[in-house]
């Protein structure tokens, strides 16, 4: 009997930029596309955030529930009705 063979699962690691580090007060958004540099954007801050404005707005959204119609649910229940007389067609 053989045994299986194991297979590195270990995630690769993403090599940190070298170099100085943006301040406190300017935007630690990283400047690179596939390979880390130490660019970074920069820019002042938004308020508690490590980011400036639009990249603060790209890396976190807020979620907002959809408030859900009547033509929502009449939709949802014509489109049920469709697939349950195509199911009850096909069989």
């Amino acid at each position: 009997m053989t045994t299986p063979t194991r297979m590195n699962t270990r995630p690769s690691r993403i090599p940190m930029p070298q170099g100085p580090l943006p301040s406190l007060h300017a935007c630690q958004f990283p400047m690179w596309d596939d390979k880390p540099t130490d660019k970074f954007c920069g820019k002042p801050t938004v308020p508690e955030s490590s980011y400036c404005g639009p990249h603060h707005a790209r890396c976190y959204h807020i979620y907002t529930p959809r408030q859900i119609t009547d033509a929502d649910r009449a939709r949802r229940a014509k489109q049920a009705r469709l697939n349950l007389e195509r199911r009850d067609a096909a069989i």
